[in-house]
C-alpha cells in the first residue's frame, strides 16, 4: 500500500481535472446495473480520496509558503 507521500508525489492532476472525472464517475454510478454498482463506487471512493489529498497538498504548500514571508505588521 503506497503512503500518502508516494501517492502524491507521482499523481499530480490539476483541479479541474479531478473535478470532472469526479462528475464522470458520479454519473457512471448512478447509471450503474446492481452487479457494476461496487466497482463503481470503489472507482469513484478512490477518486474523492486522491481528491482529498490534492487539496490538502496544495493548502500545505500555502501554509508553508507563508512561514517564509515577513510579518509586515510588526513594522
Amino acid at each position: 500500500m503506497a503512503t500518502r507521500k508516494t501517492v502524491s508525489a507521482h499523481y499530480c492532476v490539476p483541479s479541474r481535472r479531478h473535478e470532472d472525472h469526479i462528475r464522470q464517475l458520479c454519473t457512471q454510478v448512478a447509471g450503474a446495473s446492481q452487479s457494476e454498482l461496487a466497482g463503481s463506487i470503489t472507482e469513484l471512493q478512490a477518486a474523492l480520496r486522491e481528491y482529498a489529498l490534492h487539496i490538502e497538498n496544495m493548502a500545505i504548500k500555502d501554509i508553508l509558503k507563508g512561514f517564509g514571508k515577513p510579518d509586515r505588521r510588526r513594522r
